[in-house]
C-alpha cells in the first residue's frame, strides 16, 4: 500500500514549522513503523513546492491512500482544494483527514465526501486502524465496521468511531529527520525575511515530551485534540533520543501542553539530561503557577533556555480577574527566571471576551517591564464553530481562524493598532 501524506500549501501570517516534526512528521513516522506501507511526505507549504509537484504525485504514481494533514482551521480551504484534486486526478485514491480542521469543521469534510475524518483519540491510531481497513476491509468485520478515531464515508453515509483509542506514549512516533525536508526548514529559519530568524537557531527541532491538558480554557483545542489526561513519553526513551540528536541540533523544543504538569517526571527528566551530560539548549510550555525556584534552578542546570507561558490577558481595572497568573505570580517568577539565566515568553490574547484596549495596553506594558518576550495573539472563538451550519462555514473566512491574526474590533482597537501590535519587535528570544 502506497500512502501519501500531504501538507497544503496556504498563506500564512506566521509558519509553525515547529508542528511539522511532531503533529506531521511524529504521525508519519508512527504509520511508516507500524503498518506495511509505503510513505511519503510532500510539503506542499514549502516555498519553492508547487501545485505541479502535487499533481505530479497524482498523476504519475498510484497512491493507495492521500492523508492531509489540516492543521488549523485556516487550512481548511486549502485542504478541502487538495481533496476535490485527488479525487478528480485519482478518483481510486481514498481521502483521509487530520488535524484541528476536521475538529472543529468536521461537517465541511463531510460534505466534501472525504472518505475518512480524523473525529478523536490519537491521530496516529486513527490513521493506521484506516490504513489496516483500506488494505483489508473483510478482516476487519466488513465495509462497515466501525474504525477506530474516524468517522468512515460508507455507500454515502457517514459511520461513527467507536470509543476514541489512544497511543500508549512508548509506541509514539519521533520526529523523522530522515524523511523530513530539513535542510528547507532550516534555510526558512536563516532567510533575513523571516520573522522566526530572531526567534530560534536554524537548527532547533521540536519533539512530543506530553499530550492532555487538564485544564479548560475553551479557546483551546488540545483537550479536544489530546484529551484531559497527561501523557507522557518514558524519560529513558526521550532522553536516550535526546541524545542521539544533539551532535546534529543545538535546541530543542519539548512539545507539551503544560510541560512541569507531572513535577516528579520533570525531576527525573532533568537528573537524567545531567547525569548523561547532555550538551542540549531546549525550551518548553509551562504554567506560571506550578514554578518554584528549585524547580526552575534544576531546569536552568539541565539546559533549559527558555520558558513559556499563557497570561492571556491582565485587567487595569480588575487586576483580581486575571485570566491565568496575577500580577504577583509573574513578578516573582520573572524575577526566577532572570536569577537563573531563562528567558520568560509570555502568550497574550488580543480580543478576549469582554476585553478592552486599555486591558491589552496595560497587559502588555506590564509584561515588558518585568523583561518578559510578549507574543501576541488574536483570539480566535474556534469553538463557535461547531455550531455553523454547512453554508455558514462555506460562507465564513476561515483562514482568519489561525490562533493568530484574528481580529476582534469589540476591544476598541484599530485594525492598524491590532498589526501593530502583533508585529512589535520584542528582544531576541534565541
Amino acid at each position: 500500500m502506497r500512502v501519501l501524506f500531504v501538507l497544503p500549501k496556504r498563506f500564512h501570517f506566521d509558519k509553525n514549522l515547529l508542528a511539522k516534526y511532531t503533529v506531521w512528521g511524529e504521525t508519519f513516522d508512527y504509520v511508516r513503523r507500524r503498518c506495511d506501507v509505503e510513505a511519503e511526505l510532500l510539503d506542499c507549504d514549502l516555498g519553492w513546492v508547487t501545485q505541479r509537484h502535487l499533481i505530479e504525485q497524482l498523476v504519475t504514481r498510484h497512491h493507495d491512500v492521500v492523508v492531509i494533514w489540516s492543521a488549523s482551521v485556516a487550512d481548511v480551504p486549502a485542504s478541502l482544494e487538495v481533496c476535490q484534486l485527488v479525487k478528480e486526478l485519482s478518483p481510486e485514491t481514498k481521502v483521509m483527514a487530520y488535524g484541528d480542521g476536521p475538529i472543529y469543521a468536521a461537517k465541511l469534510f463531510r460534505h466534501a465526501e472525504f472518505d475518512a475524518i480524523f473525529s478523536d483519540g490519537d491521530p496516529e491510531f486513527a490513521i493506521a486502524s484506516y490504513l489496516r481497513h483500506v488494505s483489508n476491509p473483510s478482516s476487519c468485520g466488513g465495509a462497515g465496521r466501525r474504525v477506530a478515531n474516524v468517522e468512515l464515508l460508507v455507500d454515502g453515509q457517514y459511520v461513527a468511531p467507536g470509543p476514541p483509542e489512544l497511543t500508549p506514549p512508548d509506541q509514539w512516533g519521533f520526529p523523522p529527520i530522515d524523511a523530513l525536508p530539513i535542510d528547507e526548514y532550516q534555510a526558512y529559519y536563516r532567510n533575513k525575511y523571516s520573522h522566526e530568524k530572531r526567534l530560534y537557531p536554524a537548527d532547533v527541532l521540536s519533539v512530543t515530551v506530553s499530550r492532555g491538558c487538564t485544564y479548560r480554557c475553551h479557546y483551546c483545542p488540545t483537550p479536544l485534540r489530546e484529551g484531559r489526561k497527561d501523557r507522557r513519553r518514558p524519560v529513558d526513551q526521550l532522553v536516550g533520543w535526546l541524545e542521539g540528536v544533539a551532535e546534529r541540533f543545538s535546541q530543542v523544543h519539548l512539545s507539551s501542553p503544560i510541560f512541569t504538569g507531572d513535577p516528579l517526571w520533570v525531576h527525573e527528566f532533568c537528573r537524567a539530561l545531567l547525569d548523561r551530560a547532555i550538551q542540549l539548549q531546549w525550551r518548553t510550555t509551562v504554567r506560571v503557577d506550578q514554578l518554584d525556584e528549585p524547580l526552575v534552578k534544576l531546569m536552568a542546570e539541565a539546559g533549559c533556555k527558555t520558558l513559556l507561558f499563557g497570561v492571556e490577558t491582565l485587567y487595569s481595572e480588575r487586576p483580581e480577574a486575571a485570566e491565568k497568573a496575577d500580577v504577583g505570580q509573574l513578578t516573582a517568577v520573572s524575577a526566577l527566571l532572570r536569577r537563573y539565566g531563562v528567558r520568560g515568553k509570555a502568550f497574550v490574547m488580543l480580543g478576549m471576551p469582554g476585553q478592552l484596549r486599555a486591558d491589552i495596553l496595560h497587559t502588555i506594558a506590564t509584561l515588558r517591564s518585568m523583561d518578559l518576550v510578549v507574543r501576541p495573539s488574536g483570539y480566535t472563538p474556534l469553538h463557535h464553530l461547531h455550531k455553523m451550519t454547512v453554508e455558514e462555514l462555506l460562507q465564513a473566512d476561515l483562514e482568519q481562524y489561525d490562533k493568530k491574526s484574528f481580529y476582534n474590533p469589540a476591544t476598541g482597537l484599530s485594525k492598524r493598532e491590532f498589526f501593530q501590535l502583533l508585529l512589535r519587535n520584542d528582544p531576541e528570544e534565541r
